[in-house]
């Protein structure tokens, strides 16, 4: 199904649910850009040491944390690999083009008190690592692996599991009640029949 242009800010967004993180960030005074630079990456996840490469563009930056945000509506394995390959080419800190910038992972956006919080994700020293993100600016221990590139062997069900899991979710849950004003005001923000937000 194809996403609705959407315009917000003075941006037109590929889709509303773009539209509404950007609301989000807005509720909470985070500076953001939208895609502001695309990068081809390559497949380090799932097909290492191959020259085979895809162009990527991130949804968001936002300068105030040195962090991308990638907004996934469609939560399916190709989907969710591909975004898997790109963090992992993209934040590298082996010489990555971005000196080590996080990812911020964004889906459809969570019901006010569901306990959801967005997920943090970096490559390290060959491992994907991911972590709830609490909306601060500095780096914590890094919660879970979500894979490695140590065999090019790379399943995409983990992938989901991980990102998605609600037991990565449920630790935080003092955390994502923060988080419940942004996601009412993203949830509310109304753009149809011309609105802008």
């Amino acid at each position: 199904m194809k996403a609705i242009e959407t315009h917000y800010a003075g941006c037109r967004f590929r889709s509303r649910l773009e539209a509404r993180w950007a609301v989000f960030f807005d509720t909470y005074r985070i500076r953001w850009e939208y895609e502001p630079q695309g990068f081809v990456c390559s497949r380090r996840l799932t097909n290492w040491g191959s020259e085979d490469t895809f162009p990527y563009l991130p949804d968001f930056w936002l300068p105030d944390y040195g962090m991308y945000a990638e907004v996934k509506g469609e939560l399916t394995p190709p989907v969710l690999t591909k975004l898997a390959d790109a963090v992992a080419s993209i934040s590298d800190n082996y010489g990555g083009p971005l000196d080590n910038n996080d990812f911020l992972f964004l889906g459809p956006v969570p019901r006010p008190g569901s306990g959801a919080v967005p997920i943090r994700m970096r490559m390290h020293k060959g491992y994907l690592t991911g972590h709830p993100w609490t909306g601060k600016k500095v780096h914590y221990k890094w919660q879970f692996e979500i894979g490695n590139d140590s065999d090019g062997v790379f399943t995409t069900p983990e992938v989901i599991e991980t990102l998605m899991g609600q037991r990565v979710w449920r630790s935080l849950r003092g955390h994502a009640a923060k988080f419940d004003r942004g996601y009412t005001a993203a949830r509310m923000a109304r753009f149809e029949h011309g609105e802008r937000g």
